[in-house]
C-alpha cells in the first residue's frame, strides 16, 4: 500500500499553484500593443520626458482603443506646448546673438534648429487639434493625465543667454529643455482652464478633470492663435501657414457662444489676418 505522505504532498502542491494562479493579478500589456504605449507614455510624462510620451502616445492615437482620445489630448497639448517653447528659445537666442561678441555661429545654429522644431510641432498640433475637433461627439471631454512635476518659473540662465553668453552645449541642451518642458506645462495649464500650476494641480487631485465641449473649443483656438504667431513676418515668416492657423482658430470658436474672452481671440485672429497677403 502506497505511503499516504506522497498522495499528501502532492494534493498540498496543486492547492499552492492553485492558489498562485489566483493572485498573480490582470497581465500586463504586451508589447507592442496600445496598452504598453500607453503605460510607457504614462511613465515618460511623469519624468517630463515629453519627446519620449508624444512617440508613445502617437502609438497609441493610431489604432481604436480605449485610451485614443485622451492620448490625442496630450499630444494636443504637448505640441502646441513645445512649438511655443522652441519660439521663446528663439527669442532668447535672438536677443543674444544681436550683443555676442564670440560663438555667434553657434548661437545661429541653435536659432535654426529651433524654428525648425517649432515648425515640425506647430504642424503637428495643427493637425491633430483639426482631427480632434472634428471628432468630437461628446458634450464634454475628459482629462486625467495630471500635472507632472515641472518648474513653472522660466529659467534664470535665459538672462545670460541674452546678454550674449552661451553656455557649453550640454548646459545649453538642458537649458533649452527647461524651456520646453515650460511650454508643455503652461499649455497643459490652459488646457484645464485652471488659473494657475496650484490650480490645475489641484484639480487633478479631486479625480478626473471634466471640460465641456465649447471649454475645450476655447482653449484648442486660443493654442491655434498662438502658434498662428509662430508664423508671423518677425518669426517664422511663413504667411500661408499663418493664414491656416487663423481659419481653425476661427472654427474653433464657430460653437463658442459669446463672451468677452472670445471676443478677445476674435481681436488677435483678425490682427494677424492683416497680415497676409491680399488673393
Amino acid at each position: 500500500m502506497p505511503s499516504p505522505r506522497p498522495l499528501f504532498l502532492a494534493a498540498l502542491l496543486s492547492v499552492a499553484l492553485l492558489s498562485c494562479s489566483s493572485n498573480r493579478g490582470p497581465q500586463p500589456p504586451k508589447p507592442g500593443t496600445p496598452g504598453f504605449f500607453w503605460l510607457a507614455a504614462q511613465a515618460s510624462y511623469k519624468k517630463g520626458d515629453f519627446a519620449a510620451a508624444a512617440k508613445n502616445l502617437s502609438n497609441v492615437a493610431r489604432s481604436d482603443n480605449e485610451n485614443k482620445a485622451a492620448a490625442k489630448l496630450m499630444l494636443i497639448a504637448i505640441h502646441s506646448g513645445q512649438a511655443q517653447g522652441d519660439m521663446e528659445w528663439v527669442a532668447t537666442l535672438d536677443a543674444g546673438v544681436k550683443v555676442a561678441r564670440t560663438r555667434q555661429l553657434e548661437f545661429r545654429r541653435q536659432i535654426s534648429a529651433a524654428r525648425s522644431a517649432a515648425h515640425q510641432n506647430a504642424m503637428q498640433f495643427g493637425e491633430e487639434g483639426h482631427t480632434f475637433m472634428g471628432a468630437i461627439s461628446e458634450n464634454e471631454v475628459t482629462l486625467s493625465c495630471g500635472i507632472p512635476n515641472i518648474a513653472p518659473d522660466a529659467p534664470a540662465e535665459l538672462e545670460k543667454l541674452e546678454k550674449g553668453s552661451l553656455p557649453q552645449p550640454s548646459e545649453v541642451d538642458q537649458i533649452h529643455n527647461q524651456v520646453l518642458n515650460r511650454g508643455v506645462l503652461l499649455s497643459l495649464v490652459r488646457l484645464t482652464g485652471a488659473g494657475g500650476v496650484e490650480q490645475a494641480k489641484a484639480a487633478f487631485a479631486a479625480g478626473p478633470v471634466k471640460l465641456s465641449r465649447q471649454q475645450f473649443q476655447m482653449y484648442l483656438a486660443g493654442e491655434f492663435v498662438s502658434v498662428a504667431e509662430l508664423y508671423t513676418s518677425k518669426k517664422l515668416d511663413m504667411s500661408g501657414r499663418l493664414k491656416v492657423m487663423c481659419d481653425e482658430a476661427i472654427e474653433a470658436l464657430a460653437s463658442v457662444p459669446p463672451s468677452p474672452e472670445r471676443a478677445k481671440l476674435e481681436k488677435r485672429i483678425a490682427g494677424l489676418m492683416k497680415k497676409t497677403p491680399k488673393t
